[in-house]
């Protein structure tokens, strides 16, 4: 790293039909074109989610609201 270095750090939610590969492949691809328009950027960190994974979480804690945060 140094002053001339850009980093990207980005959370990134996925269709949840996507499998590994497919997800492996839309990140290559993320990353290929952020580095075409900016070649500035050396690093690139991904955060992949499912968004299954999301709604779930989303759902959790409407619930959790709904009922004061009591489980039972």
């Amino acid at each position: 790293f140094g002053p001339d270095a850009v980093l990207v750090l980005m959370d990134v939610a996925f269709r949840p039909e996507l499998d590994t590969a497919g997800i492996a492949t839309a990140i290559e691809r993320l990353e290929a074109n952020i580095r075409q328009i900016r070649p500035a950027v050396k690093h690139i960190y991904i955060e992949a989610e499912s968004l299954r994974d999301i709604s779930a979480a989303r759902e959790g804690a409407a619930r959790a609201a709904a009922t004061g945060g009591k489980t039972s």
